[in-house]
């Protein structure tokens, strides 16, 4: 009986174990895949986001976890701006909340001398407009570093509330050859400031407003002699004026310079309110004067015989050079004059309306005529042969360097500033998307901030410079942080190799700054990375009456065999396309091939 049980047993399996080899059979003869196409795309990984805490270098974590950063879901973490005094140098006066430090620059082959007057162009219109500087500049200052300790330095500004200021004011040690010196800073940003120090004498190697009583005889005053016979000079409504004489030349020197003997810059404000034209009618500044032939001769920077000129004068020798310059009565404009070298005879002269920018290029520069003057000498005012009406106001004098040094304002320091700062890493899986393959990467980030208006920064460490940059990038300029939700995302372009570590690791450097003096709350609900790869992409079409299992691919050629494993399941009758990121197609013929898990081939040569 028992060896009836186990035969039947026997039997039984032998019965199933052929019904399922034979259904295994027919299942596997009705297999029908082809591979319908095999070709090279571009594609995108998915989202590689930070495996770990975020370093925080500027700010603080209020809660969540970085967790909360790896997919868009709604979860977050949040974090706030911190107070962080910036500049790493001392701070001037900590009732100042911004700086600009100033460079100097000096272009010539010997040393600049120290009590240099030299200007630097600041753009107080939009610190006015953007509430950082007050409406009558009295907060904005500058000051000498020396060490540990800090001089306030007198300054004179020209033209406030617009966008070329002109900021005067003199060096206070000498800049070797060649070289440069940035230890002058501007400063703003004091809404309580009061006057500010400002005596222009000690600006400028010579400067007068003529604001004071009004004189009949300027020469009353020690500073001020005329040279030669003719003309009056007087003090007028807070202006230096002068009615023309028959004589010649009509000089006012500015004895208390004496005798110059350095090239000299002058400066004045210049109106001619009646003007009888002709040789005789010349009126403007004059340098270099001597005594002999006759005591006043010198260079002269004149308004001559016309309305439409502006000359050049050696006295009492001949004209020099002319230029046509269109000029009105009364009207206010700025003169430049300059002789470098009078040996050269070669003097340089620009004539430009009042409360307009002060042009780049000279109006006038060639000759004096024949002849030469006294090497440098007096300087001083010209007036006309004629009995023409000149004005004057605010003679600014100062020596000049050839060439002259050159400034420049670095960007603005925050005495204090509300920032956030933070850093992460964000690995790539290179097994799949090898760097071979990779064409660039992409960076986004979702976001909301509590406070409207400032910018966050994406950047990342460039491996090649060993810094964080965005060098690179298809943009730079950072995104205006909202109240709701929202994207940012850049693209490394084809930098993104400089970006991406040996071990496929990306650091990324997250920064908020610029919302004003309220702190920001930045919530994040993803940070992530992905690439754009080089992808192959198969094409498999399944005309059998079963779900096929599709568990490896392989790709050969006379040299290659490569073997790839699958995963992928192709139900009856569809067409499925499937891409693999780490695959390269071989150059010349290849065959590829798939195996099924019921062990059928397909195969797709290209020849």
């Amino acid at each position: 009986m028992l060896s009836l049980v186990i035969l039947v047993i026997i039997v039984e399996n032998v019965v199933l174990w052929s019904y399922q080899m034979n259904q295994f059979d027919i299942e596997r003869m009705q297999e029908n895949l082809k591979i319908t196409n095999v070709g090279s795309a571009n594609g995108s990984s998915h989202w590689f986001p930070t495996q770990n805490e975020f370093a925080v270098d500027s700010g603080s974590r209020l809660s969540g976890t970085y967790i909360n950063t790896q997919s868009v879901d709604g979860s977050y973490e949040s974090f706030s701006e911190g107070n962080v005094q910036t500049p790493s140098l001392s701070w001037w006066n900590t009732d100042y909340a911004y700086r600009k430090g100033v460079t100097i620059t000096n272009n010539a082959l010997s040393v600049l001398s120290a009590n240099y007057t030299l200007y630097v162009t600041l753009d107080t219109a939009s610190l006015i407009s953007s509430g950082k500087l007050m409406a009558n500049g009295n907060d904005l200052r500058i000051a000498y570093n020396y060490g540990t300790s800090w001089i306030e330095l007198d300054r004179e500004v020209d033209s406030i509330n617009s966008s070329s200021t002109h900021v005067w004011f003199r060096t206070q040690a000498p800049v070797s050859a060649n070289s440069s010196d940035n230890i002058y800073y501007l400063y703003y940003g004091n809404p309580n400031a009061g006057s500010p120090p400002a005596n222009v004498n000690n600006v400028y190697l010579w400067f007068d407003d003529f604001n004071r009583a009004n004189e009949p005889d300027i020469t009353t005053e020690p500073a001020y002699q005329i040279k030669t016979g003719g003309g009056a000079w007087s003090i007028e409504n807070d202006t230096l004026k002068n009615v023309g004489a028959s004589g010649d030349p009509n000089k006012l020197i500015i004895t208390a310079l004496g005798n110059v003997t350095e090239p000299v810059d002058m400066l004045v404000k210049i109106e001619v309110a009646s003007f009888a034209g002709g040789d005789a009618s010349r009126m403007g500044l004059t340098c270099c004067v001597d005594n002999n032939p006759q005591p006043g001769s010198g260079y002269g920077s004149l308004f001559h015989n016309d309305m439409n000129s502006l000359d050049l004068l050696n006295d009492l020798r001949s004209w020099g050079a002319h230029s046509s310059l269109g000029w009105s009565l009364n009207t206010w404009y700025f003169m430049r004059f300059r002789v470098t070298d009078p040996a050269s005879a070669i003097g340089e002269v620009k004539v430009w309306p009042v409360n307009t920018a002060e042009p780049e290029s000279w109006t006038l520069n060639g000759t004096f005529g024949g002849g030469s003057a006294r090497s440098f000498g007096e300087i001083g005012f010209a007036g006309s042969k004629t009995n023409d009406i000149t004005y004057f106001d605010d003679i600014a004098v100062r020596h000049i360097a050839d060439p002259e040094p050159t400034t420049s304002i670095n960007a603005e320091q925050s005495q204090f500033s509300d920032s956030l700062e933070i850093d992460g890493a964000f690995p790539v899986d290179i097994s799949t998307y090898p760097p071979v393959n990779i064409n660039t990467i992409d960076i986004t980030i979702k976001y909301r901030a509590n406070v409207e208006g400032g910018t966050l920064y994406l950047s990342a460490y460039n491996w090649t410079a060993s810094a964080f940059s965005s060098n690179g990038f298809n943009s730079s300029a950072g995104h205006q942080s909202t109240t709701w939700w929202g994207s940012y995302a850049v693209n490394l372009t084809d930098q993104w190799n400089s970006y991406l570590n040996s071990n496929g690791t990306v650091y990324l450097k997250i920064q908020e700054t610029g919302s004003g003096s309220n702190q920001t709350t930045i919530d994040i609900d993803q940070v992530a990375i992905r690439v754009a790869a080089n992808t192959v992409v198969f094409t498999f079409k399944n005309a059998g009456p079963d779900t096929t299992h599709l568990v490896a691919l392989w790709i050969d050629n006379s040299t290659l065999h490569q073997r790839y494993e699958l995963n992928l399941y192709v139900n009856s009758g569809d067409t499925v396309s499937y891409s693999l990121a780490d695959v390269s197609l071989p150059n010349g013929s290849y065959t590829i091939r798939v195996v099924t898990e019921r062990g059928n081939i397909a195969i797709y040569p290209q020849e």
